[in-house]
C-alpha cells in the first residue's frame, strides 16, 4: 500500500470531534544527538539493507550473520535502509530490535542506531504503526516518528556536535513504497515527496546557520532515478550529469521504467528535485539506498559539469540471504566520518557460509581507489 502518514479515518476523526489541532512541529524536533566527537575525532557510519526476515527465517543463524558482521565492522552507529521484514510476524521484529541493542554489549561500547522503512516493513501479523512503536522505545535507537503531516513516517535527523557545533548530520528520509499509476491500473514504487525535500532543505539550512561548512548523509531505500544516470555515464553511454570515480556491479534483472528507460535500477515512478536540491545546498556528501539486492554500484556524481565536489550514490550490500542475494555481494557499507569533514566509504563484505568464530568470509574494501 502507499505509505501516509495517517489512515483517512484517523485524519478525519480531529475534524469530527475538534476544531482545534496540534501546533506544527519545529525543526529542532525532528532532531537527535548522537555522542560522538566529544571523545573521538572519527565515527563509523554502517548501513545495513534489506535484511528481508521472515515467518520462514531461521533466525538464530540470521542473527550470527549479523553480529559477524557487525563484529568485524566495529560501527558506532547503525542505519538500516528499509525492507527489514517481509511477510513477517511480531517476533521477527522483536527479535531483530533485540538483536541490535545486544550491538552495545558486543562491541563493548554505546552502539547506537537508526531505521528508515522499505516498502515490505508494514507487511506483516501487526498493525502498520507497530515498527515505529516499537523502534521508538529502544535505549539505544534515535529513531523518530514526529506527530505530524508530513509524507511518510520515518522523516528525521541525527546531529553530530563538538560542543554546540554541528559538525555532521544523518538524515533518514521516507522514500515511501507504492503509487498507484492511473489508468495503467499498477503500482509503481513510489518517491520521496516534495514536502519531504522541502523539510530536508530547511533542516539543512538550519543546520549551516550553525555551522556553513556542516556535512551530511542521506539514507532512504528506493534508488533516485540519477542512480540510473551514473551507470549509463560510468558504461559510456550518453546521459544526465557527470560521473567520476565508480566502483561495483549492477546484476538485477533489467526493467522498464516510463520516462527513464530499460534500466537495472527498480527506481520511483518519477525523477525527483532531491539530488539538485542536495547537490545546490552542498551539505550531503552521500546517499545510501537498498531495494535492490543484486547491485552494489557507487559513484560519486554530479549534475554540473566541473564539480569538485560530487555526491557519492551508493548502493548498500544487502545484509545477509532473506529472499535474493548474490552471495559474495552480501554485507554492509561503512562510512568513515571525520570531524575536519573528511570521509571515507568501504564495502564490508561478510560471507554467509563461513565460520562466525573468527574473521574468515570478512573483507573490508575501499568504495573508491
Amino acid at each position: 500500500m502507499n505509505r501516509t502518514k495517517k489512515p483517512l479515518v484517523l485524519l478525519l476523526l480531529p475534524l469530527l470531534l475538534s476544531c482545534g489541532s496540534h501546533p506544527s512541529p519545529k525543526l529542532s524536533d525532528y532532531e537527535s544527538e548522537l555522542p560522538s566527537f566529544d571523545t573521538a575525532s572519527s565515527l563509523r557510519v554502517l548501513q545495513l539493507t534489506d535484511i528481508h526476515w521472515n515467518f520462514t527465517t531461521d533466525m538464530g543463524r540470521q542473527k550470527e550473520y549479523l553480529s559477524a558482521l557487525v563484529k568485524n565492522a566495529n560501527p558506532d552507529f547503525i542505519m538500516t535502509t528499509g525492507d527489514n521484514i517481509l511477510t513477517a510476524s511480531k517476533e521477527n521484529f522483536e527479535t531483530l530490535f533485540d538483536l541490535f541493542e545486544s550491538f552495545s554489549e558486543l562491541l563493548g561500547k554505546d552502539v547506537y542506531y537508526g531505521f528508515t522503512w522499505g516498502n515490505h516493513d508494514q507487511q506483516g501479523l501487526f498493525d502498520p504503526y507497530f515498527p515505529g512503536r516499537l523502534a521508538s522505545s529502544k535505549p539505544h535507537s534515535l529513531y523518530k516518528e514526529i506527530d505530524d503531516d508530513l509524507y511518510g513516517e520515518c522523516n528525521y535527523l541525527i546531529s553530530l556536535k563538538k560542543g554546540s557545533r554541528i559538525l555532521w548530520q544523518l538524515y533518514a528520509i521516507d522514500s515511501n513504497s507504492l503509487h498507484y499509476q492511473f489508468p495503467s491500473f499498477k503500482y509503481n514504487y513510489d518517491i520521496i515527496h516534495p514536502e519531504q525535500i522541502q523539510w530536508y532543505a530547511e533542516e539543512v539550512r538550519q543546520a549551516q546557520k550553525n555551522n556553513p561548512d556542516v556535512k551530511s548523509l542521506a539514507f532512504f531505500h528506493i534508488p533516485l532515478w540519477e542512480t540510473d544516470y551514473s551507470y549509463r555515464l560510468a558504461k559510456g553511454e550518453p546521459s544526465i550529469g557527470y560521473v567520476g570515480r565508480y566502483s561495483g556491479q549492477m546484476s538485477e534483472v533489467s526493467t522498464n521504467i516510463e520516462g527513464l528507460g530499460e534500466t537495472k535500477v527498480y527506481a520511483g515512478y518519477q525523477r525527483t528535485s532531491f539530488f539538485e536540491v542536495a547537490e545546490s545546498l552542498g551539505s550531503t556528501k552521500a546517499m545510501f539506498y537498498g531495494h535492490d539486492h543484486k547491485n552494489d554500484f557507487a559513484a560519486e556524481y554530479s549534475l554540473k559539469e566541473g564539480s569538485s565536489d560530487p555526491i557519492a550514490l551508493c548502493y548498500g550490500l544487502k545484509s545477509g540471504s532473506g529472499l535474493t542475494y548474490l552471495s559474495d555481494r552480501i554485507g554492509g557499507n561503512l562510512a568513515v566520518i571525520s570531524e575536519d569533514g573528511g570521509f571515507d566509504l568501504y564495502r564490508c563484505f561478510q560471507s554467509y557460509e563461513e565460520d562466525y568464530s573468527s574473521a574468515n568470509g570478512y573483507r573490508m574494501e575501499a568504495m573508491f581507489e
